[in-house]
């Protein structure tokens, strides 16, 4: 999928587990009491605790928080 969105002219961003990810998901810690994790873009970091356990749940987070980020949100509260 990276390299059908590389072939075209739109802009994207990625988000995972990855080095490479745009949205870098990392230091996950997951238990029957939710998950901790913090996601990094550039020089920019936010710890995360999500109240649902799952790497799963803590991706889809990264994801939205990477879409809130891109639109302007203040993620600073």
């Amino acid at each position: 999928l990276l390299e059908v969105a590389q072939q075209t002219d739109q802009s994207f961003v990625t988000y995972g587990q990855s080095a490479t990810a745009d949205y870098q998901l990392c230091n996950y810690r997951g238990g029957p009491a939710g998950s901790r994790f913090d996601v990094t873009r550039g020089d920019a970091s936010w710890s995360v605790h999500l109240a649902v356990p799952g790497i799963h749940n803590a991706l889809n987070a990264t994801g939205v928080l990477a879409m809130a980020d891109r639109l302007g949100v203040d993620l600073t509260a």
